[in-house]
């Protein structure tokens, strides 16, 4: 860890005026030595950590690898359309409408049994430090983390300020025989108080979603950091650092089977294209 005082804007940017907190990866040590760590609990958690410091040759080039795995089952469950008293639902990236007009094959049954709020993730990295001479360092580390998870298990408790908009797209997706028309409230309006209604009756870990949700995040880097010291009090550093990071998502922002506010397919973000793109396929 590094405390950085004052003003740090040629490095960190115009806004780090008050200094900077530095959390580095642990470099090499001189002595072979390592740990291992096991963790379990409920849901099926299971964690593994370890590290392992190698010096391949004495006092100039030290090796350290590092390596974390994380898993654990869900703990709030998908309970599919049925206790809201339907047979599907809709599936908004597919049609938009997904209800009185939309083509077939625009529904499904729901995704009973999926588990959100899990985790699963891995992350490894290795560092090699280089000591050519006294007054040469060279500090090198590559690392590579892949997540993958079905996100937060959302409830839904309300439809807010827009009860109208809540029930055209209830009646929209499950009452299509009823639709709305401005000035004439032809839709039933019993559709989202009814689904609200279920929702509260489900224990607090069970939801129902119309959208397959999931989180999908890949990082890969490697960074370089050079030192040449002239004397005790001067040296010379250079930093070269190459980051690539990816992440693709998709929620169900309505926390419910209605398709309120779930009309847009997934999105991408890659730090090579920061500019969001919408990938073409949820995942299966």
């Amino acid at each position: 860890m590094q405390i950085l005082r004052g003003p740090q804007g040629t490095l960190f940017g115009r806004n780090t005026t008050g200094g900077a907190v530095l959390l580095g990866p642990k470099k090499p040590s001189d002595a072979f030595e390592g740990y291992a760590q096991l963790q379990g609990g409920n849901y099926d958690n299971l964690e593994f950590e370890g590290a392992a410091s190698i010096p391949l040759i004495e006092d100039t080039l030290l090796v350290r690898l590092a390596y974390k795995d994380v898993e654990r089952e869900g703990f709030t469950e998908d309970v599919g359309p049925a206790p809201f008293g339907y047979d599907d639902i809709c599936q908004p990236m597919t049609s938009p409408l997904c209800g009185a007009f939309a083509p077939p094959g625009t529904r499904s049954q729901g995704f009973r049994g999926k588990e959100y709020d899990d985790q699963d993730y891995w992350h490894g990295r290795v560092g090699v430090l280089w000591r050519p001479t006294d007054r040469i360092e060279n500090y090198f580390v590559a690392y590579q983390a892949e997540s993958k998870d079905n996100g937060t298990g959302f409830r839904f408790d309300g439809a807010g300020a827009g009860p109208n908009v809540a029930n055209l797209t209830g009646n929209m997706a499950y009452n299509p025989s009823l639709v709305y028309i401005p000035g004439r409230n032809l839709f039933d309006p019993t559709v989202t108080p009814g689904v609200l209604a279920v929702q509260n009756g489900l224990s607090e870990r069970k939801t129902a979603m119309n959208v397959d949700q999931f989180t999908e995040i890949e990082a890969q880097g490697l960074y370089q950091y050079a030192v040449s010291r002239s004397s005790r009090t001067t040296s010379l550093c250079a930093i070269s650092p190459v980051i690539r990071h990816s992440r693709c998502s998709n929620w169900d922002t309505d926390d419910s089977i209605l398709p309120m506010l779930s009309q847009q397919p997934p999105v991408n973000m890659d730090s090579r294209n920061p500019l969001p793109t919408w990938a073409s396929t949820a995942r299966t």
